[in-house]
């Protein structure tokens, strides 16, 4: 955090201001986008009985009460420096990770999450939330 370099565009502040919710430009580089894919390949793998269903806290060994089998490197993309520099610009420099879950469906099957705000769930104030 602390970046010289704003890596969301002011066109893209106003769009999340005015919409509250963003797609930005920003793409992960190579080998981070490779970690991402081998780490969340190796925990679908690794945790055969969930399933498609999410994996809460992928990088927490134990993970609760479904017992993941975790990988710590997951904490190397939402704590990777340009993130963390988005984030910033949108919430300003008091961050928390407050979670991480993985997602995932196998090809084929139509599964849907449908459009939700979960900060209704969290008693935080100032409710200034976002996922990554």
């Amino acid at each position: 955090m602390g970046s010289s370099t704003n890596v969301l565009s002011d066109s893209e502040l106003n769009a999340y201001r005015d919409e509250g919710v963003l797609v930005p430009r920003f793409r992960l580089p190579p080998d981070k986008l490779a970690l991402l894919q081998g780490v969340a390949s190796n925990l679908i793998a690794g945790n055969p009985q969930m399933g498609d269903e999410p994996m809460a806290s992928p990088h927490v060994p134990g993970s609760g009460v479904q017992s993941l089998k975790s990988d710590p490197r997951w904490l190397e993309i939402p704590t990777f420096p340009p993130v963390l520099d988005m984030m910033e610009q949108l919430l300003g420099p008091d961050i928390i990770l407050w979670g991480t879950t993985l997602f995932h469906k196998p090809a084929g099957v139509q599964r849907v999450v449908p459009w939700h705000r979960d900060s209704r769930y969290w008693p935080i104030k100032p409710l200034r939330t976002t996922s990554v």
